[in-house]
């Protein structure tokens, strides 16, 4: 059974949120995404990215929808 990929392609800011364990969003306007595959490359306060990501299914974590970088560019 093939299931389709739920791919979609955000412009937003990069921020780390100091709680529990700690975690990067990546805020596009009003909406929060967790990136749970962030490369350290990208792990700066308030980086500004184009980023082609997937949904993930689950997270422990009660903020930011969770999605897997698949590609991405730094916009300056």
């Amino acid at each position: 059974m093939k299931t389709e990929r739920n791919i979609k392609l955000i412009l937003g800011y990069l921020n780390f949120i100091d709680l529990e364990t700690g975690f990067w969003l990546l805020n596009e306007n009003e909406v929060k995404y967790r990136i749970i595959n962030l490369p350290d490359s990208l792990k700066k306060e308030n980086l500004r990215i184009a980023a082609l990501v997937e949904d993930n299914e689950m997270s422990i974590f009660m903020s930011g929808r969770p999605v897997k970088i698949i590609d991405y560019k730094i916009v300056e």
